[in-house]
């Protein structure tokens, strides 16, 4: 069962292609840089939009999925996590529909039965960069700090990150703050690099406790940290963290994945009803080598996955572009 709230406000977009107009739903939960490429993409494209907000749990899921059916949304853009999209995945298929999401890599959802695209890489290019940049560093023992919700996505990432990492790692597991505690806190002061498998506001706090005490290691974040939420803390505090963007630079430095793929996401389908109309299920499962060009620079479809520059960017990057 899911506990939290996984949908909390689709929009219906009405793109216009040749022949009909087509709708497509946006969801998502707490993270308003989906909202923000939203507007931002209707702002800028000759399309017209709709809001209709709509919570969706675990007990309703059928019902909402079952309203868009019959709304004649046929391409919904989201969710954001992994676990959200395994969650989704039964009533895409039900219903027939098709997500493109911003931001999933879990190869456990991205692809599943030609139902769901994402406009970010594969987790495994993700953490081969991640460990190439601590090798650079000379990080020889890795404590990780993860999620405990997002586990469709973090498990794997750590079992590819023990498979490719040469040293030894040692993993704790966390929902929120509260459940950090001392223990694992100095526990990580003998390793000599620190990595966050976890969303922005979990990082920033372990780090700000991990200042406290006197960690003076390296710090590594997966795409997962770079949210919102991670900015709020001191910039002192956060600025050398080195962690993974799926955004192209330079605009990596000034906005987030979620921004960018949503509204990659939204150029993509406008793309996609522009050049083959609206067979989605032929269509779906012919997009190797689509291209398009993305918010951040030349995308590429393949797989289910894109190809696009990314890279492991330092936070002290990000606020000197920003000065």
């Amino acid at each position: 069962m899911i506990a939290i709230i996984v949908v909390s406000l689709f929009a219906s977009l009405f793109i216009y292609s040749e022949t009909r107009t087509v709708k497509i739903a946006l969801i998502y939960g707490d993270l308003l840089e989906v909202s923000e490429a939203a507007d931002a993409f209707m702002a800028d494209n000759p399309v017209n939009l709709k809001l209709l907000k709509v919570r969706l749990d675990s007990g309703n899921m059928d019902e909402v999925f079952a309203e868009l059916k019959e709304e004649g949304v046929k391409i919904i853009i989201g969710p954001s996590y992994s676990e959200e999209a395994s969650a989704i995945l039964p009533f895409l298929q039900k219903y027939d529909l098709y997500a493109i999401s911003p931001t999933v890599t879990s190869a456990a959802v991205v692809g599943k039965d030609g139902r769901i695209i994402t406009m970010s890489i594969p987790d495994r290019i993700q953490v081969k960069k991640l460990v190439d940049s601590m090798k650079q560093d000379g990080v020889t023992e890795l404590f990780v700090f993860a999620d405990n919700y997002n586990r469709t996505y973090v498990d794997p990432f750590i079992e590819m990150l023990i498979e490719s990492f040469p040293g030894t790692v040692t993993s704790v597991r966390a929902s929120n703050p509260e459940e950090i505690n001392i223990n694992y806190l100095r526990s990580a002061l003998n390793f000599s690099g620190v990595l966050f498998v976890a969303p922005g506001l979990l990082t920033g706090y372990v780090i700000s406790k991990l200042e406290e005490l006197g960690y003076n290691g390296h710090l590594y974040a997966s795409d997962y940290a770079l949210d919102k939420k991670l900015f709020l803390f001191d910039g002192e505090l956060i600025r050398e963290l080195k962690a993974f963007s799926h955004v192209a630079k330079p605009l990596c430095y000034k906005k987030t994945m979620d921004f960018v793929g949503t509204y990659n996401a939204l150029i993509f389908v406008k793309e996609l009803f522009q050049r083959y109309g609206h067979d989605l299920h032929t269509t779906f499962n012919k997009l190797d080598g689509f291209t398009f060009q993305g918010m951040d620079g030349f995308v590429e479809l393949r797989g289910y996955y894109v190809n696009k520059d990314t890279s492991v960017i330092a936070l002290k990057e990000m606020m000197t572009f920003g000065e």
